[in-house]
């Protein structure tokens, strides 16, 4: 009896825990149908393309926003398979990315077109699973836009780059606050470096600088950074190669909210060229002013639009005016010997009309009579009028005196002959 009762009761505890495991198991399906719906709601909402495919081309499963960004509805999806979509140019590179899914590699940031129901292509950006009996799950996302911007950034910083070569300019950036410097392609080119072998240290950024120069670039730049003003400022640099070049820097601060120096942006251009081109004229003057030194040749300039006339320093001298006096033809003119005036006047006129202008005169120089050689070629217009001039004025006068001496001495020679030949005679 004892045996039958403890049976009765074992049965009831065995039923009490079937029934109460049961409870658990419905309390754990209804958990999970709860999450397996909360997951297809986040499927459904995602703004990424969420799908499973097959690597044959199938597409098993689409969420909402297959037809939301390509416009194809579910079954036009799944009849056309993923493979039908692709845009034609990016084909080979999706098999091979899927050939490397089925070795078991993952898809990550993968980017290819699809084509959407009204003939336009989407750019999408793939992550997926490594296929798995020839199934991938995946989701893309739509990056049309963001490719436009970034294709439009490379276009603009191409351009930028390009007019920096040909500009022979190159950029940087130094961050105060990490000492980090970058410099732009072509300013590593400017240095005799390639974009790969600056470091993006001060310490190299610095190294660069003509060892006569690197005082004046620090306290210039640090009279900069107190003031906080933009500055130009032109030093020189040894590159890589040792070539010695000069550089024009603007550069200008870059402040915080709170108005403190976090960095330095600038622009540096190779003005190499142009300093030899300065130093090469400045030579050639040197020589020309020291050549008309010493032959006294002045030239000279006559804008007669604008009734302008420009001397140069020598022909100053050779008239005897006042360095920067300012001219006008008349003032020339008041210039020149008393007696020659109306013959200079009147060759000019004449040289005005096309005849040739190579003249001989006096002037008057600090109450002294000189001579000189003018000599002038007169531009015209279409309509062969006069409007530019341009000559030398010599100074001859040595050369006049030497002829008159030679006149004289002729002259005598010739009456000494002649008295020779009357005493002659008369014997």
């Amino acid at each position: 009896m004892e045996d039958k009762d403890k049976t009765k009761v074992q049965l009831i505890d065995e039923l009490a825990e079937m029934r109460q495991a049961n409870m658990g198991l419905k309390k754990l399906e209804r958990k999970h149908k709860k999450a397996k719906e909360e997951l297809e709601n986040i499927v459904n909402i995602s703004p990424d393309m969420i799908g499973v495919f097959t690597t044959e081309g199938e597409l098993l499963k689409a969420n909402p926003s297959w037809e939301k960004v390509l416009g194809y509805t579910q079954k036009e999806l799944f009849d056309l398979g993923w493979t039908n979509l692709l845009h034609p140019d990016d084909v080979d590179k999706t098999n091979k990315e899927v050939e490397n899914q089925l070795k078991g590699s993952s898809v990550v940031n993968f980017v290819n077109r699809y084509r959407c129901k009204d003939g336009s292509y989407k750019t999408l950006e793939w992550q997926a699973t490594f296929a798995m009996e020839g199934i991938v799950h995946a989701t893309a996302r739509d990056i049309t836009k963001r490719k436009k911007v970034e294709d439009e950034m490379k276009q603009v910083n191409e351009i930028f780059q390009d007019g920096e070569y040909v500009g022979n300019v190159g950029s940087w950036n130094w961050g105060t606050e990490t000492n980090e410097v970058q410099w732009s392609d072509n300013l590593c080119r400017i240095h005799g470096l390639q974009p790969e072998e600056f470091d993006g240290t001060f310490k190299m950024a610095t190294s660069f600088y003509h060892p006569d120069d690197k005082d004046h670039v620090q306290k210039i730049t640090q009279q900069f950074l107190d003031k906080k003003k933009p500055l130009q400022i032109e030093y020189r640099i040894i590159t890589k190669n040792g070539n010695e070049k000069y550089l024009l820097g603007d550069q200008k601060i870059i402040l915080n909210e709170k108005g403190d120096i976090i960095g330095i942006r600038g622009l540096l251009k190779d003005i190499t060229e142009r300093k030899q081109a300065e130093k090469n004229l400045e030579q050639n003057q040197y020589y020309l002013t020291k050549a008309q030194e010493i032959g006294a040749i002045g030239t000279w300039e006559l804008d007669l639009l604008k009734k302008e006339l420009i001397w140069t320093d020598q022909n100053y001298l050779n008239f005897g005016v006042p360095l920067g006096t300012p001219l006008t033809y008349e003032i020339f003119l008041e210039c020149v010997h008393p007696a020659d005036r109306d013959y200079v006047n009147n060759e000019w006129m004449a040289a005005l009309d096309g005849k040739p202008y190579d003249i001989e005169h006096r002037l008057i120089v600090d109450s002294e009579v000189r001579w000189v050689r003018e000599k002038a070629d007169v531009e015209f217009d279409n309509n062969k009028k006069a409007i530019r001039a341009i000559g030398f004025t010599q100074d001859i006068t040595e050369r006049k005196q030497a002829e008159e001496e030679i006149k004289h001495s002729k002259e005598e020679l010739q009456k000494l002959a002649a008295h020779m030949q009357v005493a002659t005679e008369q014997e």
